[in-house]
């Protein structure tokens, strides 16, 4: 048997090594175990869950976007903050001229930040598969079907594929539109409902 200097076997120091190896073996175990996937809630349930009120004075929706035209594809991430009834606020991010996008309403006015001075959305100087989304829909209707309420128009559709639980109301997960040849799948990741007068 192998001693060391002082002739205490080195058994002692290989024990030792091996119950760190099995404490940290057990804590990965426990940690693993305490990870829950999120509750899956069948359709039927789903349905019988309340929708935000479409008049809530404030919210945030957090989730992406793929775009699909002539098959051309882009991803796009999107922050949307309704900060009241009179105002939005929709930050876009992704590739194709949507780094850092922004983009406002103020009752019936829509613009896109330019620098410092703001410009009208029907100017926005991309020309992108979801540019079509943004200036040929009233953004209050992409919103309210972000709501996941349902928006009767000949120009454009958008369909509910799967719907989720988010802070106690039932809103889309996975989202269809369409319009003029493009389409756009939208998956909705996040919702919450900012305290007054943060933003």
């Amino acid at each position: 048997m192998l001693s060391n200097a002082s002739g205490h076997p080195q058994i002692l120091p290989m024990i030792k090594t091996a119950s760190r190896c099995v404490l940290g073996i057990g804590a990965v175990i426990m940690l693993v175990g305490c990870v829950t996937s999120p509750a899956r809630h069948s359709t039927s349930e789903l349905l019988a869950e309340p929708l935000v009120p479409i008049q809530a004075s404030s919210w945030i929706i957090q989730g992406k976007i793929k775009v699909t035209l002539e098959g051309d594809h882009q991803n796009i991430s999107f922050n949307w903050h309704r900060r009241s009834s009179l105002e939005d606020t929709l930050r876009l991010s992704g590739p194709a001229g949507f780094g850092g996008l922004t983009i406002r309403r103020y009752s019936e006015t829509v613009t896109w930040v330019d620098g410092a001075t703001e410009q009208p959305l029907d100017e926005l100087p991309v020309s992108t598969a979801f540019r079509g989304f943004l200036v040929e829909i009233p953004i209050t209707d992409l919103a309210a079907t972000l709501l996941g309420y349902e928006v009767a128009s000949t120009k454009w559709a958008s369909e509910v594929v799967d719907w989720q639980l988010l802070s106690g109301y039932r809103l889309p997960r996975v989202m269809a539109w369409s319009l003029e040849g493009a389409s756009a799948r939208v998956v909705l990741t996040q919702l919450s409902f900012p305290e007054p007068g943060s933003g």
